[in-house]
């Protein structure tokens, strides 16, 4: 969709192909595209000259000699071609503009939802959809947008595709805008405050400066001319980079959807206590998780244990009658959990371990849950990831490995059983884990080792 620089650089264009020109005759092939009405807009504007262009937001301005204007919203996919007068009439060709000198302007649109308005230049600023247009972004108060914004309800990205308070930003730009600012784009709008007004009017103006200067973002559905590029889509940092990596801190990028459209955003750099960036941290038994998760924890995260929740819960009275459903009444003698009792029966049964995760899992999720509160770096270590509530909300996942008898030695210093312990983390599906994993580490290394490999992760510190 054509967006604030990509208009502008669609009247640089036209002022170099039309001004100067007298419409010889207009052929509509799809009036409903002219809102003001077709055989009123042929009518006027035949024998009138084009004298200058202008554009207010994202709509292009035609000036016509007589006091006449053309008010024109590309919407979607609308598009202004330039040729010869004898040029056949192409497939989504809505109308053209025929000159006396033999050549010919056309707006064609596949998706046909692009409008023209017929005015008079004494009074077009004064009339819908102009007077339905905010400010540019470099005429834009801080303060006003502040009060504007908090007035609204729904998220961030949403205000910034509201052209009635600032005008100018799609949904490349918005994109583009709430990376360079760090904000989320699920920020509550009510949230906002002063500095955030400023960081967004400041970004906004620079990056649509930029785009203009670069010819626009040529995309699937807009170029500024035929054969013509922009060049903007060249250095975008958010928009149409999901999956690659931050150019901030090398977490790769991630798309969710905000009032149906798509938006990429990085999760590390545009946190806050709202919209914490969310780490899941796993691996085979004795493979290195605490060392990780101590790391970490000094590094500024919220380290949260499942481990140690799921163990606290297997303290209640109410849990442990559960799991004697579960799992048989054996589960539970002299008022405590038989770890190895139930260790030996989820290894030999894997819908005994499906059951029993589809029980505590939510319970674990709900209580760390409360943990995460006010906090913007949180991260989980999750003995078994995948089905787990966590997997949902992981914007990194984290998996460790080390060899077997370093692991095995490991738990025996423990006092556990290895072979029973490694047995039932081998049935684990790990190497699907893997490659979900947006960090892989060894942690059969010293701990010096492992934290030269941590330190050197830009989003982990």
């Amino acid at each position: 969709m054509p967006e604030l620089p990509e208009v502008e650089t669609v009247k640089r264009i036209l002022e170099q192909e039309v001004i100067g020109k007298t419409i010889e005759d207009i052929e509509i092939y799809r009036a409903k595209n002219v809102v003001t009405g077709a055989d009123e807009f042929v009518k006027s504007l035949k024998g009138k000259k084009i004298e200058a262009m202008s554009r207010v937001g994202k709509f292009l301005v035609f000036h016509l000699s007589e006091g006449h204007v053309i008010v024109s919203h590309l919407r979607m996919e609308g598009k202004y071609y330039a040729g010869k007068k004898e040029d056949p009439v192409e497939k989504h060709e809505i109308l053209r503009f025929l000159f006396t000198d033999a050549t010919r302007l056309s707006y064609l649109d596949t998706r046909k939802f692009g409008v023209l308005y017929l005015e008079r230049e004494d009074d077009y600023l004064a009339k819908a959809p102009l007077t339905e247009v905010g400010t540019e972004p470099w005429s834009t108060d801080p303060s006003a947008l502040l009060k504007a914004y908090r007035r609204k309800k729904g998220p961030l990205k949403e205000a910034l595709l509201d052209q009635g308070i600032m005008c100018g930003l799609g949904n490349i730009y918005a994109d583009e805008v709430l990376f360079a600012t760090s904000l989320h784009p699920l920020k509550a709008c009510p949230t906002l405050k002063e500095e955030d007004a400023e960081a967004i009017v400041k970004e906004s103006s620079r990056i649509l400066r930029m785009a203009i200067d670069n010819g626009g973002s040529t995309i699937r559905s807009y170029h500024p001319k035929e054969g013509m590029d922009g060049r903007m889509q060249n250095v975008l940092e958010a928009y149409g980079r999901v999956g690659k990596p931050c150019s901030k801190c090398g977490l790769p990028l991630k798309k969710i959807r905000v009032g149906g459209r798509g938006t990429t955003y990085c999760p590390h750099c545009q946190r806050d206590a709202e919209h914490p960036f969310v780490v899941a941290l796993t691996g085979p038994i004795a493979s290195g998780k605490s060392a990780v998760g101590s790391y970490l924890a000094e590094h500024g995260f919220v380290r949260i244990d499942l481990d140690d929740i799921v163990s606290r819960l297997y303290e209640e009275k109410e849990v442990l009658s559960k799991l004697q459903e579960i799992l048989g009444s054996e589960a539970v003698k002299d008022g405590k959990l038989d770890r190895a009792y139930v260790l030996e029966e989820i290894t030999s049964d894997p819908s005994l371990k499906k059951r029993l995760e589809e029980y505590v899992h939510p319970l674990a999720y709900e209580k760390a849950i409360e943990k995460e509160k006010g906090r913007d770096k949180i991260l989980y270590e999750v003995p078994f990831y995948l089905g787990s509530p966590i997997e949902e909300r992981t914007d990194a996942l984290i998996y460790i490995e080390a060899d077997t008898a370093i692991r095995a030695k490991r738990i025996e210093e423990r006092g556990k059983n290895p072979a029973l312990a490694i047995k039932m983390n081998e049935n684990y599906p790990w190497e699907e884990v893997k490659k979900k994993a947006t960090l892989t580490l060894r942690g059969d290394g010293t701990l010096d080792e492992l934290h030269r490999m941590l330190s050197s992760v830009k989003y982990l510190n």
